[in-house]
């Protein structure tokens, strides 16, 4: 057998062991699983997010709103998992302060802001009154329709209900609502504040990954108006303490017996915080 010359000996083993550590990581590049993909953005109060129906593109992850002191103004932000999710787990939204630009007033996040989960209907027949309503057909599909309040209105402290949530890859997508108070005795101004989703992410072989966020930029314009405590337009819901024992207690009538009156209260409450 014919014997190498050392240095070529030794220029061999070389090579063989960066063929050997480039094979090994092109195994590896293969294996690999990518990094989850996930879209968080704020979308207009007015707007109804409808799945596989609504677009996106026009919509960021920042907003601005106006209002009078004394006002409710509302924001929509939507979660959607784009790519390599299998689910989001402790999804949570908590709002800042909201600071003036130009001043030193401040608007406290406790005190202004009210957070709901949007629950989605199953509607399996067309429904409506024969309206051909452009872009919200009334057609079989998923619609936004009860907010689930994030902490329990019913209970005293933060008992949490709605959030923090788990959002698995169907149907792959939440939104929530937030109602924005701007106090009576806010200085008027531009404020910006943001409210911060977080989330710990599983990629699609279910391993959890660090915990993640994203912000949504809120500037807001308060005008130096007062919005009047008397209401002067009247307002018809169809809504009274029957309508309301059966919206909320569904098919039990022993639902909601114990605490029918607090529930009551509750509800003529939001009616009356949001001149209804």
């Amino acid at each position: 057998m014919k014997r190498l010359e050392p240095n070529r000996a030794l220029v061999m083993l070389a090579t063989a062991m960066v063929i050997g550590t480039l094979s090994t990581g092109s195994a590896n590049a293969e294996t690999a699983v990518p990094p989850p993909e996930v879209l968080v953005l704020a979308i207009p109060a007015t707007a109804k997010y409808v799945p596989e129906k609504t677009g996106t593109d026009q919509y960021t992850q920042k907003i601005s709103l106006e209002g009078l002191r004394g006002e409710w103004v509302s924001l929509q932000i939507l979660i959607k998992e784009v790519s390599n999710v299998s689910r989001l787990e402790n999804v949570n939204a908590i709002p800042s302060d909201l600071d003036m630009v130009d001043g030193d007033a401040t608007i406290s996040a406790d005190s202004a802001y009210t957070l709901y989960r949007e629950w989605f209907l199953d509607i399996r027949e067309p429904s409506g009154a024969g309206l051909a309503v452009q872009n919200h057909l009334r057609e079989p599909g998923l619609y936004p329709d009860p907010l689930i309040p994030f902490k329990d209105p019913f209970k005293p402290g933060d008992v949490p209900v709605a959030a923090p949530f788990t959002l698995n890859q169907d149907p792959g997508y939440a939104v929530i609502w937030v109602d924005l108070f701007i106090p009576r005795d806010a200085t008027p101004g531009q404020y910006s504040g943001n409210v911060k989703v977080e989330w710990t992410e599983f990629d699609l072989n279910g391993n959890a990954g660090e915990a993640d966020s994203r912000y949504v930029d809120i500037d807001l314009q308060v005008w130096e108006l007062d919005m009047p405590r008397e209401r002067n337009v009247a307002t018809a819901f169809g809504i009274s303490d029957g309508s309301i024992r059966s919206y909320h207690g569904g098919p039990d009538p022993a639902a909601t017996r114990e605490n029918y009156d607090q529930i009551v209260r509750t509800y003529h409450k939001v009616l009356h915080d949001h001149r209804m």
